[in-house]
């Protein structure tokens, strides 16, 4: 209702929530998302496995609530954007989107790496299921009767350039360190050639 106060039972229970998310969030930076237990994140919480599940249904629970919390509401931006850019085909508009989003990506690491592990376990439950494209409907329209084939392209790109950016580091040891502003010329090359329109048919 309107105006009820929290009542002390609620707050505690809401404090050892937050606690138990940014437990799990240290955990996985820690161990990665496979490796992390319920164990590990209850101890790091400073509580029992028994509370744990009380807030939660495990591990694959927090990180549900982690994502609503953190990145859940920036999707449908982050692609509306993209979507306007694609269609705008302007170049510096794309670049801009890009800069963007690796930022975004590597402020939001750890969580989207526990994402991509969880997804690699088919250990989703809970989480975001709307596919990329469902968040970008002009680009859609541009694939009229090629719809599937459009939003497995804008997944499956996104999904690779966000798992390449975890080898990086790799290849900053092999090639040297590599400049930021390569990183956004290939990422826009790659969105400019996989999501380019659908090949015209000839008469």
């Amino acid at each position: 209702m309107p105006g009820q106060k929290t009542t002390l039972r609620e707050a505690q229970k809401q404090f050892t929530s937050e606690r138990l998310k940014q437990a799990a969030l240290q955990v996985f930076e820690r161990h990665g998302y496979r490796d992390a237990t319920v164990d590990l994140i209850a101890n790091e919480a400073g509580t029992s496995r028994a509370t744990l599940y009380l807030h939660f249904e495990g591990k694959s629970g927090l990180l549900a609530e982690l994502a609503h919390d953190t990145i859940a509401d920036d999707l449908p931006v982050f692609y509306g954007e993209l979507d306007s850019a694609l269609v705008s085909e302007d170049p510096e508009e794309l670049r801009s989107w890009v800069r963007r989003w690796l930022a975004w990506l590597e402020e939001h690491r750890v969580l989207i790496d526990a994402a991509d592990d969880a997804a690699a376990t088919r250990d989703t439950k809970g989480l975001v299921a709307a596919g990329f494209s469902d968040y970008m409907p002009k680009y859609r329209e541009r694939w009229k009767g090629h719809e599937r084939e459009a939003a497995v392209r804008i997944s499956f790109l996104l999904m690779l350039v966000s798992s390449g950016l975890r080898t990086a580091t790799r290849i900053a040891t092999v090639e040297g360190e590599v400049d930021d502003e390569l990183v956004v010329s290939m990422t826009v090359d790659l969105l400019s050639a996989m999501l380019a329109d659908p090949p015209r048919k000839t008469p």
